[in-house]
């Protein structure tokens, strides 16, 4: 890919694009390139080599004609691998924002360590209480989590960057795009 491409990547990316859809309009087009600071042909030959890569994919209208009526990033798993590539966070501190985002028993999303409750999450992601304790310590140092004064209880709960992640680190990576 060239630096086109992943410029436009990222900021599809910036625009949430996992459920936005793109439309084949100028203006959509012209907004793109505008954004990353390139032309509006080298933005629609960079879209023409992202459905090459399999990194874009068409959107189709709802109703019976159903046809081709934009585009949006491809649902693959190939998203957490850029970001982890780009150094912004690793794949455990990205799977434990996304548990800790669509855990289903807090609806305050303020936790307290050694809570059963969190189990499933540890489970789900593969690591044990001390690496999970270790994760969310390397969150926090981040600005993703607050904790109180890890004195017991320990407890943490989400910041308003950790609640936003997906943006946060998508800002970060386009920081660190060359």
């Amino acid at each position: 890919m060239n630096m086109i491409e992943k410029k436009l990547l990222t900021q599809m990316q910036l625009y949430n694009a996992e459920t936005r859809i793109f439309r084949f309009c100028s203006n959509e087009i012209s907004n793109l390139a505008f954004a990353i600071g390139s032309t509006f042909e080298e933005v629609t030959k960079a879209i023409e080599k992202l459905f090459e890569f399999g990194k874009l994919e068409f959107a189709y209208s709802e109703g019976p004609s159903h046809e081709k009526c934009g585009f949006m990033l491809a649902n693959t798993k190939e998203r957490e691998n850029d970001l982890v590539d780009k150094k912004v966070l690793d794949r455990t501190s990205i799977r434990v924002l996304e548990k800790l985002n669509n855990f289903e028993h807090s609806s305050s999303k303020t936790w307290v360590f050694g809570d059963d409750a969190l189990l499933p999450v540890m489970e789900s992601i593969g690591i044990d209480r001390a690496e999970f304790d270790k994760c969310i310590r390397f969150l926090e140092g981040k600005g993703y989590l607050k904790c109180d004064d890890w004195s017991y209880p320990d407890r943490f709960e989400l910041s308003y960057k950790g609640i936003h992640y997906e943006e946060f680190i998508k800002l970060e990576a386009l920081k660190n795009e060359p």
